[in-house]
């Protein structure tokens, strides 16, 4: 069984960004030996790296911080990612690019480098806007991102608000693409 961690950013369970969200994963729910699991990032409480290397000294123990990333590699958000198949990131556009949600959580990403998980995981992201074209700017940060994390980024949806429901079709077929 293949198992999708979607990534929800945004802090508005049903706002533009979720029903985005919501359009692939119901699109998706029909695929045989496919689990979808989504996680409501403010949903958790984690904060950013703090360079300890306890991860580099110890490859194999996750992360020690005492939050919902870390708790010693039995962090609820760690063992999500160590068990996903693909990630799908859906993340609303703020000062213009990616999040601080989306920042984080790919940020503590981190111990999974050194115990070789993410290499080759297929992941996609989508970006929301109301804004003069940043989402394509949030999209450029999440291509480079993966690129130092060691997935495989098979597409970035970049979205505006003028252009919801062309959005909507196209997260459809980013969700298909990246379940296959």
């Amino acid at each position: 069984m293949a198992y999708l961690m979607v990534v929800q950013c945004s802090g508005r369970r049903n706002g533009f960004t979720a029903s985005l969200m919501k359009e692939v994963v119901s699109h998706l729910s029909d695929i045989d030996n496919l689990e979808i699991e989504v996680y409501h990032l403010h949903d958790y409480r984690f904060g950013p790296c703090t360079s300890c290397f306890h991860c580099i000294r110890n490859i194999g123990s996750g992360c020690i911080l005492d939050d919902d990333w870390g708790k010693s590699g039995n962090g609820v958000l760690y063992q999500a990612f160590k068990r996903a198949n693909g990630l799908l990131m859906v993340d609303p556009v703020h000062g213009w690019g990616m999040s601080a949600a989306a920042r984080v959580f790919l940020e503590r990403i981190y111990p999974t480098n050194w115990e070789g998980t993410p290499y080759g995981m297929p992941f996609a992201s989508i970006s929301c806007a109301s804004n003069q074209g940043f989402q394509y700017r949030a999209v450029e940060e999440y291509c480079k991102t993966a690129a130092t994390k060691g997935v495989r980024y098979i597409g970035g949806l970049p979205v505006h608000l003028a252009y919801f429901d062309e959005g909507r079709r196209k997260a459809r077929e980013l969700g298909s693409k990246l379940a296959d």
